[in-house]
């Protein structure tokens, strides 16, 4: 919970130490990640770095990460999280599917980071979101996963995972995404609103596309009966939008 205690449960809201002004908040599988005055702060487990401030150390308080001084956009995953540090997104923590965006090298894909690194190809992020071992972003509009790609959670058209961003893909006729706004990642698979409209890709084993079908996709399909959502959230095996 951030607020210093380190076995105690809470049946109400408890206050994270430190932090008076969050402008964001993410939570990750056992840590939670908030913007505040430009500043990311994050506690909880750290066994793969995903704090971010350095180090492999359990907080039970909020402790900077390190480099990032202006942060305006903020995702996590279960043990790695990204923010957009004045439009360059910089991610930290678990590697072992490529989901920090950084390289497509197999002998550093195993390789943790316990501070940021920037991911080179998006300089104009204004949205990133994580999931089990994959991860999105929104940078100059259009929508970039990487990381495994099970089930086509990467929504590129093919199977393969990569290490590095690559473009979600729509039909040939508009062949990439471009007017994305918010997006979420659920287990395995991934959400979009794309003017009104959400449309979703990946593991469809529960209905979590929203397509009328239990069929998993590897490209976005239009999820039924939404003409005019504002925003879009995912669990591992369900999805939700506001319209």
């Amino acid at each position: 919970f951030g607020d210093g205690l380190s076995s105690a449960s809470a049946k109400t809201p408890v206050t994270a130490s430190g932090i008076t002004n969050a402008s964001a908040i993410a939570a990750g599988g056992a840590f939670a990640c908030a913007i505040e005055a430009g500043r990311v702060k994050c506690w909880g487990n750290n066994s793969t770095g995903e704090l971010g401030d350095g180090t492999t150390t359990r907080r039970v308080t909020p402790v900077a990460t390190v480099g990032i001084s202006s942060a305006t956009a903020l995702g996590a995953g279960n043990f790695h999280a990204c923010a957009a540090d004045a439009g360059q997104l910089k991610c930290w923590g678990n590697n072992n599917d490529g989901e920090l965006g950084i390289t497509n090298d197999p002998v550093l894909l195993g390789s943790a980071r316990t501070s940021p690194v920037a991911v080179a190809s998006l300089t104009s992020t204004t949205a990133v979101t994580g999931s089990n071992d994959h991860t999105c972003a929104i940078d100059a509009g259009r929508a970039w996963c990487w990381g495994s790609n099970v089930y086509g959670a990467l929504g590129d058209g093919g199977s393969a995972s990569r290490g590095t961003p690559g473009l979600v893909a729509l039909a040939a006729s508009a062949p990439v995404v471009a007017g994305a706004r918010s997006l979420a990642t659920g287990g395995t698979h991934t959400c979009f609103v794309d003017r009104g409209r959400v449309k979703c890709w990946g593991s469809n084993t529960s209905g979590q596309l929203g397509d009328g079908t239990t069929k998993s996709r590897n490209t976005p399909e239009l999820v039924e009966g939404i003409s005019d959502a504002t925003s879009v959230a995912t669990g591992n095996l369900h999805s939700c939008a506001i319209d």
